[in-house]
Formats: structure tokens, sequence, C-alpha cells
């Protein structure tokens, strides 16, 4: 049976509410009877939409996993050259990332309670948004012919990812500078060779481009 406007609505609040406990109090501290009454509900109504506590912290993962912000940054970034274009997305997804740095715990309860069992078709789906986005935007920009798309999109998941893990678990405090601007340091580090290659090289024809 198709789910309503209103079932639709009721479904999307019950995500938005279990993500806020999910983060707040850890996974084994929300239980289902918690979610329903917060969103303000009964708990058997609850199961009209969901089977149980695992149904929807799939659903709050896959609508809220951090990797979703980043075709979101492709699309918006601007650049007329390789390092300007990378730059500008770094810019964004940082900016993003000091709004939602608590989103990363959701990330960590797949990792400890689901064995990162559902990462992988997230993966795959930001990926293709990744360079999908990425082809749209740099037939816009007079670069295209000297950026790998599969290469890009690549770097960009890892150079993320790899930000939002150390910067929330190193156990130290980070410079105020590098708090701000840290993705955009990370992007010097871990691309900076790969736009010198590409510079070198200067052709889409010694690329490979997907």
């Amino acid at each position: 049976m198709p789910i309503t406007d209103k079932g639709l609505a009721t479904r999307n609040k019950i995500i938005d509410t279990a993500c806020d406990l999910f983060i707040s109090q850890g996974y084994h501290a929300t239980s289902t009877r918690s979610i329903a009454q917060a969103v303000g509900m009964a708990t058997g109504a609850m199961y009209n939409h969901f089977q149980g506590k695992d149904e929807i912290f799939i659903e709050v993962l896959n609508k809220y996993h951090p990797w979703r912000e980043i075709p979101f940054a492709i699309r918006k970034a601007k650049g007329s050259n390789p390092e300007e274009f990378t730059k500008d997305a770094a810019r964004i997804l940082s900016q993003i990332w000091q709004k939602k740095k608590n989103l990363i715990k959701l990330h960590l309860i797949e990792l400890i309670e689901f064995q990162g069992t559902h990462l992988p078709p997230i993966f795959k789906e930001v990926f293709a948004e990744s360079e999908l986005e990425l082809e749209k935007n740099l037939s816009k920009q007079p670069m295209q012919e000297h950026l790998s798309r599969t290469a890009f999109s690549q770097a960009m998941l890892g150079l993320f990812f790899g930000l939002m893990m150390t910067s929330e678990f190193m156990g130290v405090e980070l410079p105020n500078d590098f708090s701000q601007l840290g993705f955009q340091y990370f992007s010097d580090i871990y691309l900076q060779g790969y736009i010198k290659d590409i510079s070198k090289k200067g052709s889409s024809n010694n690329i490979e481009k997907k």
C-alpha cells in the first residue's frame, strides 16, 4: 500500500527525532519507547511505520550520514583550475562540518553495533552522486580536461572521512585556525600531489576519465 503524505510526514518525524536521541543518548540508551514518547505517539503505533529500532537507525543513517554532504559541496564548488575547485569544495564542506559535527556519532554507532554493514550502499550511492555532480559542474567550467572524475570523488570521500575522525577523536585541542580551516589544510596535504600530477600532464589524454 502506498504511503500517504501524512504517513510520510510521520515517518520523517520519527527519523528526525530518533537521530537526535541516538546522537545525544547513544544507541543502547535509546529505546523504541523513548523514540515514540519523544515523537508524541504510542509505541504500538510506531510499529505501523517501522519494524523496530534497528530499522529506524538504518533510515537515520541513510538520511543523515555525513557523507551525504559531499555531492552538495561538489555541486556548489567553483574554480578556474583543479586547485581552486578543490579548495572551494573543501571550504564548503568545512562550513557544513562545523555545523554538523555530531553526525559522526551515527557513523560510530554503525561501526560498533552493526560492524559497518550498512555503509557500503551509502558509500556507493554518495560516490555515484559525487561523480554525477562533478560531471555537471565541470562541464560549465574551463577545467574539465584536467580532472579525473573518479579520482576526485574518491579523494573527497576519503578526505572528509579523515577529517571527521581525526578532528573529533585525536584527544587534543586543535588550534582555532585549524578547527575553522581544517578541511582546507587537509586538502592541501591530501590532494596536492594529485593536483601537481595532473598539472604536469595537463591533458585528459593522459588521465583516465570516467
